[in-house]
């Protein structure tokens, strides 16, 4: 009978149970080519991209709903009306001269702009 050389024979697992054959076709000792090799970093690169791309636009998606629910139409719009009118109502009143510095300042604007608005009106 003929001896097989180290490659050749199968090789055992370390406990030493030979229904644990580990096959060679599982042991690659080969070294991958420089092709083989350039293709696993371009997919590891790529799916590194694609997965921040996905991830980011995912949260992005998710912020501009939020930010944009105030703006749609429907029942989500009014909604955010009533809450925020009821949350105005709430707040503490402005005081007395706050107020009439914006009294003043809106009556300057309309005194300034009147003569347009009344000529797209047509007066």
């Amino acid at each position: 009978m003929d001896q097989l050389s180290q490659e050749d024979r199968p090789r055992i697992h370390p406990t030493g149970s030979k229904s644990h054959l580990i096959e060679d076709e599982f042991i690659s000792q080969r070294a991958w080519s420089p092709l083989q090799l350039f293709v696993a970093k371009v997919g590891i690169v790529a799916g590194a991209i694609l997965l921040v791309v996905f991830v980011t636009f995912a949260y992005l998606t998710a912020a501009i709903d939020t930010r944009l629910e105030a703006f749609r139409g429907g029942p989500a719009f009014w909604v955010t009306v009533e809450q925020r009118l009821h949350k105005m109502a709430d707040e503490p009143d402005m005081p007395a001269e706050k107020k009439e510095a914006i009294l003043k300042s809106l009556r300057k604007l309309s005194a300034k702009y009147r003569p347009y608005i009344d000529a797209l009106n047509g007066h």
